[in-house]
């Protein structure tokens, strides 16, 4: 059921999307048209954009479902567990290159530390 909304002219403008409206019923809330027409052109652009994205992504599993036909018979829990095994993958692989890079890293310092040592005289001290 619509709720019936009152509307009044607080703050009168020779342009009529410049003049502040109150609207009341539950609550009231002060707006310009302008501010109105503001918005609808915001969701309106999301929309678009939206819609766009939805394309994209529905050519995307049109294809895969096209190319690999057998996931249509998995069920939600066997694509989920495929996608969350994926990720982990993905992770696991990103962290096994992170710790190579700190390795070859550490190697890189502990020799360079030794040269520096060896050139100015240091000597190892055991701890």
């Amino acid at each position: 059921m619509d709720q019936e909304f009152n509307y009044k002219i607080v703050d009168p403008h020779e342009d009529h999307n410049k003049a502040v409206i109150e609207k009341s019923g539950t609550f009231a809330e002060q707006f310009t048209l302008e501010q109105v027409e503001k918005k609808q052109n915001e969701w309106s652009t999301e929309k678009r954009q939206l819609t766009a994205q939805l394309e994209v992504e529905q050519t995307a599993v049109d294809n895969i479902t096209h190319h690999h036909p057998f996931v249509l018979e998995m069920s939600e829990e066997d694509q989920y567990t495929v996608y969350l095994y994926y990720e982990t993958m993905m992770k696991v692989a990103t962290l096994k290159k992170q710790i190579e890079m700190r390795v070859n890293a550490l190697d890189m310092y502990q020799k360079e530390k030794e040269k520096i040592m060896d050139v100015l005289g240091f000597t190892k001290t055991q701890v």
